[in-house]
């Protein structure tokens, strides 16, 4: 099978004096959760030691074949501290990788020399020392004939940005019904030959949806493994906390670590299915009449609640029951907080109303709720 491309890895120097990268680090789920396929892989992250050059795929899925990619946090030397999410193309597949959303300050670009796909570069103050919360979740594009979307946002756990959500942005694969199949896992790596650094992360918490019937696995056995070119990583875990993974600087890897890595087994201090669900506040609802009237409605989900998905907006009468010929506005789009309805002229001005506005949330919960008006 053709294998995905990962990023360059110097080879071993010839000599002891030239210099090589740090072994890459990697860590696999084990169990059910190896293998099944998902829509929505959430892990906590923490980077321990960050030089520049190092690389943080807290999630990767499906290297070698359709819908591959993974994303995470960077340390540039030249660009500081980002999130970079990249999808690969297939030689299989029609049609190139595409930009759904980014953030004004985001870049969004093709890339190739290891083949070719789009990576999403977002600017983001992550901090050493700090856990985060990195969920990655895939959806089929409403549009007839468009693709499956691949969203990424981050929630801060602890540090400056305690509590706060941020959405990175969202790219979009040329087929439709893809998911996060197989090639589950993390690695670190230093592409730029930077060995002489140590560098070092945390990570716990680790779930996934299963896209078949919608029930959350947890990854409660993990395997940390390296590279072994330079033999110069390490990796295990910390009771059942958390797993760890270091490479370069002084780091030697342990005998007993080099052909078999390290199995272990986590708790978990947090689950998806205990999460909040999420507040939404309405606006105020606003009437447009013409020759197909509309009523548009915006909403608020501020950044310290779990970020939307998709929403469904609806124009009741004042008790609640639908009107005839008036269809709800129904959209999978994480990134829209306003929407309109068309009413025609089955709404009178100056009549009672009411909207009703369902949102689904990044985890897979709903909140409901209505705000009357009159129009």
């Amino acid at each position: 099978m053709e294998q995905l491309p990962m990023p360059v890895e110097t080879p071993a120097p010839d000599t002891p004096e030239e210099a090589s990268a740090a072994d890459a680090v990697y860590v696999a789920p084990a169990g059910k959760a190896s293998i099944a396929a998902a829509d929505i892989l959430v892990s906590e992250f923490m980077a321990r030691a960050a030089p520049n050059c190092t690389y943080w795929a807290t999630q990767n899925w499906n290297a070698g074949g359709k819908f591959g990619g993974y994303g995470g946090f960077q340390q540039s030397p030249s660009d500081g501290r980002k999130i970079i999410t990249s999808l690969w193309d297939h030689k299989d597949v029609k049609g190139c990788v595409e930009l759904f959303y980014r953030t004004p300050e985001g870049e969004s670009q093709p890339f190739g020399g290891e083949g070719t796909g789009r990576q999403l570069i977002t600017p983001y103050p992550w901090e050493s020392d700090s856990w985060y919360r990195l969920v990655f979740r895939c959806w089929d594009d409403d549009a007839p004939g468009r693709g499956t979307c691949l969203g990424q946002w981050v929630y801060a756990v602890d540090g400056s940005m305690a509590g706060k959500w941020f959405a990175a942005g969202a790219l979009r694969y040329p087929t439709r019904s893809e998911r996060f199949s197989w090639g589950l896992g993390l690695f670190q790596e230093d592409w730029c030959s930077t060995g002489k650094d140590h560098r070092e992360f945390r990570l716990r918490n680790c779930w996934s949806r299963n896209a078949g019937n919608g029930q959350w696995e947890p990854w409660t056995e993990l395997k940390v493994t390296g590279k072994n070119i330079n033999k110069d990583w390490d990796g295990g875990f910390e009771g059942k906390d958390y797993c760890w993974g270091a490479a370069g600087g002084n780091t030697v890897t342990p005998p007993e670590k080099v052909e078999h890595g390290v199995d272990g087994t986590l708790d978990f201090t947090w689950n998806p299915q205990k999460d909040d669900a999420t507040t939404v506040t309405f606006g105020n609802p606003r009437y447009q009449e013409s020759h197909a009237s509309t009523i548009t409605v915006p909403w608020i989900i501020s950044s310290d609640q779990v970020p939307q998905l998709s929403y469904e907006l609806q124009i009741l009468d004042k008790d609640g029951n639908k009107i005839p010929h008036v269809e709800p506005k129904k959209r999978t789009d994480p990134f829209c907080h306003r929407a309109f309805v068309t009413v025609g002229d089955n709404v009178k001005p100056g009549s009672p109303y009411k909207a009703q506005l369902t949102v689904e949330n990044v985890y897979g919960r709903t909140t409901t709720i209505s705000k009357p008006f009159t129009a």
